[in-house]
């Protein structure tokens, strides 16, 4: 096809039959919508300074506007330039050569509309004859070429701006704001539109409205418009967030952000960017309408050439890479192996780019391509990395064989702590990998880390891995057995401790079987936790053994503080059978336990049952002879105290209280004798002899006793009774306070609240003998319990001993 030519002028002659501004002359095919189209683009008003121009010189001063607008049905270029005077000699006149075509993009040829800047075919003289002819197409281009604009900026000094204003008009396809620049003239500023023109897609690049001069382009709503300093271009305050202004010659710029394809597409030598789109065609689907629709085959593009690429375009390609369909199985595969050759890929895009191998064919790329999952998957499990992922089964029985052959060559360079995470993962891909294998590189591994089990927390670290294999493999078990045997031969003073190291229930005692020494340090290890436990293993340990020893260093083990309770003892002289030879160290663990002292009746009744446990003739060698002394001692003391008749054969007994008696032999007395004394028949003398001992903490704990006993409903013992009120009125020695208001407390407070009628009546007789004032005043006591009561007052005799000064006044209260 080819263009239809007009031109508009202000001129005597012309198609409107009279002068001033007219079209000139048209083609022949130049309708009435594309002449009102050029009328409206081709208004021009130049510079204030420059608006008398008149030589050809300043003339060529003037802005040139060169306009494209393209359209749905018909597009239109015009070139407007300033000619000055019109024929009546009045400056302002313009002159305006348009193109209009319905295919004006193909009709261009290969040419841009940018480049028909400055083309020799313009005109800005009027002609005679009204009919112009149609201009060929394609149609020469203009002087603004590639190399040019390259020059032009690498000589300008806002060219690192480039990036920017390109971002700018991509956005203006998408916003309805307009790009304006303003540099020196306009031929400056068409080396801008065309350093734009050249880096977008060609596509785009043909859509792209613009014009290099307006004298008022608020009036406009072009993508690209230019101007220069002089014209009426000022924007409305209101108006400005409608535009990006570039003012060159100002340093002025927007602050806006820089697309990806912008900075793809920046980075682009002018030069090379008709071959860079030449090649993105082979990647299109021709659905392409806004920049974001380039960026991904503009990627793929630049991948296979040496231009920077960053981790956000690797990112856009691969994921429209997946989904490119409309490519062939060879471009695709082409494509993801010069993303894969890039480097960095994620483990998700990885894994896109693998799918698209698959389905492209590429089984050579595919592979490399798994392997590397492979080894990212690994390296992040082994690390601990936050990104890991919890391993699973393969199904692909080529990938298990690539996991299980790269498997095996970790697993030979492993440091201990890689090997065990290794096996772990072994387990949860399901390699299964040979028995033998997992029983050499577990004990290898083991090793390892017992050798630094003490000083280092990885065993800790590492328990859960641990549990899951010894859970699943009784290869890895049999490592682990194999680790500490070794262990047990290499390191044999620092052997016990390594069972404490272990996580608990990694291994059970069938693991030992052919190990018993190994088997009863495992046992030993798992009984540390309480004393029964202790016993029953003790008591297992000397069943296994066919000697029947008892020895130091299991001893020392199971009790590390060397020492037994008062209940293990008794445990294990009940339970050890009597055969077992003991050895010192447990004649000196029985005897300790056998000297110490009680503190409370529940002890003191498992040291008198341990004293009877260890009475029989074959056990005396189980104690030294400290203990047998002992035990001899207690059962004697013990005997004396149960198999009394009364009072008076108890109190011997008090003889034992001495410096030298074995411990266990005075707690048996001080918290036995009180009781046994208050069970019994006493007389006065014996109670006398009890109070005016030195031995307080018996009569002491006698008296507190007697504050609860004598309270108890049954018949009452009227001797303790007597035998106290006795030894308050008599003169006796000895005595202290404290001991002074148990017994007032008993003979005022207990007995004559607690006791009944009756008991009162018969205790009142005797107790008159002692003190007549008492006897009364029991009988009172006992009268207020009768069908007349009456308020019985504390007595006012003395309460003192006899041969003592004490007031008159009423017994003081019960404290």
């Amino acid at each position: 096809m080819a263009f239809q030519q007009l031109y508009y002028t202000s001129c005597e002659h012309g198609l409107s039959g009279f002068s001033g501004y007219q079209f000139n002359a048209v083609s022949e095919h130049a309708t009435e919508d594309v002449r009102r189209r050029v009328e409206a683009l081709s208004l021009y008003e130049p510079p204030k300074a420059l608006a008398y121009s008149e030589t050809p010189e300043e003339l060529a001063r003037c802005p040139v506007n060169l306009c494209f607008v393209p359209g749905d049905e018909v597009s239109v270029a015009t070139c407007v330039r300033y000619v000055g005077q019109d024929p009546s000699h009045r400056f302002g006149n313009y002159f305006a050569h348009a193109l209009s075509s319905p295919a004006f993009e193909a009709d261009l040829g290969s040419l841009l509309p940018i480049e028909l800047w400055d083309a020799p075919f313009w005109s800005s003289l009027p002609t005679t004859d009204s009919r112009l002819p149609e201009l060929s197409a394609p149609p020469p281009s203009g002087r603004l070429t590639p190399g040019s604009v390259r020059c032009f900026l690498a000589g300008h000094s806002c060219r690192t701006l480039l990036p920017l204003l390109l971002a700018a008009v991509m956005a203006a396809f998408s916003e309805q704001r307009s790009v304006l620049v303003v540099d020196a003239t306009t031929e400056d500023i068409a080396h801008w539109f065309a350093a734009v023109s050249y880096l977008m897609p060609p596509r785009l690049a043909r859509r792209l409205a613009f014009a290099t001069y307006l004298s008022r382009p608020d009036r406009s709503r072009l993508h690209l418009m230019g101007t220069v300093p002089g014209a009426r271009s000022g924007i409305a305050p209101e108006n400005r967030s409608e535009y990006y202004v570039f003012d060159f010659t100002a340093g002025l710029h927007p602050d806006l952000a820089i697309p990806p394809l912008a900075r793809l597409l920046a980075g682009i030598d002018v030069d090379e960017a008709r071959s860079f789109w030449s090649w993105t065609e082979e990647y299109v689907d021709g659905t392409e309408r806004e920049p974001v629709h380039w960026y991904p085959p503009a990627v793929a593009a630049a991948a296979a050439s040496s231009a920077e690429l960053g981790a956000e375009d690797i990112a856009a390609v691969v994921h429209w890479l997946a989904g490119a369909d409309h490519l062939s199985g060879p471009i695709r595969a082409a494509v993801a192996l010069d993303v894969y050759r890039r480097g960095g890929l994620t483990v998700a895009q990885l894994e896109l780019l693998g799918a698209v191998c698959r389905r492209a064919g590429d089984q050579a790329l595919l592979e490399q391509v798994q392997s590397d999952l492979l080894e990212i998957r690994l390296c992040r499990y082994l690390e601990r990395s936050p990104e890991a992922e919890r391993p699973t089964p393969y199904t692909n029985p080529s990938l298990r064989e690539l996991a299980r052959s790269r498997w095996g060559e970790l697993l030979v360079s492993a440091r201990p702590a890689e090997a065990v995470r290794l096996l772990h993962w072994a387990l949860l891909s399901d390699l299964c990998p040979d028995n033998a294998l997992v029983a050499r590189a577990s004990e290898q591994a083991l090793l390892g880390l017992l050798s630094t089990a003490v000083t280092d927390a990885t065993i800790k670290q590492l328990a859960g891995e641990l549990g899951d294999l010894a859970r699943q493999w009784s290869a890895f078990r049999r490592g682990v057995v194999g680790a500490l045997d070794r262990q047990s031969l290499d390191r044999p003073h620092q052997f016990p401790a390594l069972f404490d190291e272990l996580p608990e229930g990694l291994l059970q005692e069938d693991d030992f079987q052919d190990l018993p020494t190994l088997r009863e340090q495992f046992l030993i290890a798992g009984a540390k936790g309480s004393g029964a436990n202790r016993m029953r293993l003790l008591i297992r340990l000397l069943g296994l053994r066919p000697a029947g020893v008892l020895e130091q260093k299991t001893l020392e083990q199971l009790w590390p503080r060397q020492r037994w309770t008062r209940a293990e003892a008794l445990a294990l002289a009940l339970e050890l059978p009597s055969h077992i030879r003991p050895g010192k160290l447990v004649n000196c663990w029985f005897s300790a336990v056998l000297r110490a002292e009680s503190h409370d009746d529940d002890d003191l009744r498992t040291a008198l049952a341990l004293c009877r446990a260890m009475a029989p003739r074959s056990k005396a060698d189980w104690l030294d002879q400290a203990g047998r002394r002992a035990v001899e001692a207690v059962i004697a003391c013990d005997d004396r105290l149960e198999g009394a008749a009364n009072a008076s054969e108890l109190l011997p007994v008090l003889k034992e209280l001495t410096a030298t008696a074995a411990p266990l032999v005075r707690s048996l007395v001080e918290a036995r004798l009180p009781r046994a004394l208050l069970s019994r028949p006493a007389e006065v003398q014996d109670i006398r002899r009890l109070l005016t001992s030195q031995h307080h903490t018996v009569s002491r704990s006698y008296l507190e006793l007697a504050v609860d006993l004598l309270r108890a409903p049954e018949y009452p013992s009227v001797d303790h009774v007597l035998a106290l009120a006795d030894c308050r009125w008599s003169p006796i020695a000895g005595g202290s306070d404290a001991s002074d208001m148990l017994i007032r407390q008993i003979l005022l407070r207990v007995v004559p609240t607690s006791w009944p009628r009756d008991a009162l009546l018969v205790l009142a007789g005797p107790a008159a003998g002692i003190h007549p004032e008492y006897g009364q005043w029991l009988r009172d006591a006992a009268a207020q319990r009768g069908p007349k009561p009456k308020r019985l007052h504390l007595p006012s005799f003395p309460f003192g001993r006899k041969g003592t000064k004490r007031s008159d006044q009423a017994a003081p209260e019960e404290g």
